[in-house]
């Protein structure tokens, strides 16, 4: 007779801190090890959203774990346009990245995502999960529709984000950490921990 495993929502918080914990570690013991060498004037910004994207998905396991799900949520859309400049570092024209150091760089949702999806060889990753999600994003980070209508549980003041939406954020936030750790590890030839990184993936997809 078989048994029924339960996972809990604190299961997959816990699981995935574990997973980002795990991929962050594969770049910084790399550099420890003196595998770390500037390649390009980009690099600082490459790390910079490298390590922004990790900070974020901490914050959103820091967050749950506490049941401050708004504030969780909120950390969606900063996670997403950490990712996609990194993704514009990398691959950008000068104008781009000039945009980015002076601050005055927008992200163009309907567009980007063909942009990268071009330049990396992801087609349609990056353009079927951007289009059409600027509203949404918007509208966790800005105090919308999207973070009032959770405010109410039945007729009590209260969260009442459902499970299946934290496990898509848990989701969103694991996605972006892996991502990041695929762009960087591609950027220095880290060819074994980026091996290693797509193993952690598929792992973690797998459930």
């Amino acid at each position: 007779m078989s048994t029924k495993i339960v996972v809990t929502i604190e299961d997959e918080t816990n699981r995935a801190a574990l997973v980002g914990q795990r991929l962050e570690d594969l770049v910084l013991n790399k550099v420890k090890d003196g595998g770390f060498v500037i390649r390009t004037e980009r690099d600082d910004l490459l790390l910079g959203y490298w390590s922004l994207i990790f900070d974020y998905g901490k914050g959103v396991v820091c967050l749950l774990h506490n049941k401050l799900y708004s504030a969780a949520f909120s950390l969606l859309r900063p996670t997403v346009e950490a990712m996609v400049r990194a993704h514009v570092v990398k691959m950008g024209s000068e104008e781009d990245v000039l945009k980015i150091r002076q601050d005055r760089y927008k992200v163009k949702y309907e567009k980007v995502g063909c942009q990268i999806d071009k330049a990396f060889g992801t087609k349609p990753l990056f353009d079927n999960y951007l289009k059409g999600a600027q509203p949404f994003l918007h509208s966790l980070t800005h105090s919308g529709k999207a973070q009032l209508s959770s405010r109410f549980d039945g007729n009590t003041i209260a969260a009442s984000f459902t499970d299946l939406q934290i496990e898509g954020l848990l989701g969103n936030s694991v996605s972006a950490v892996f991502l990041a750790t695929v762009l960087i590890t591609r950027h220095y030839d880290f060819d074994e921990q980026r091996q290693e990184a797509e193993r952690i993936w598929a792992e973690y997809c797998q459930r």
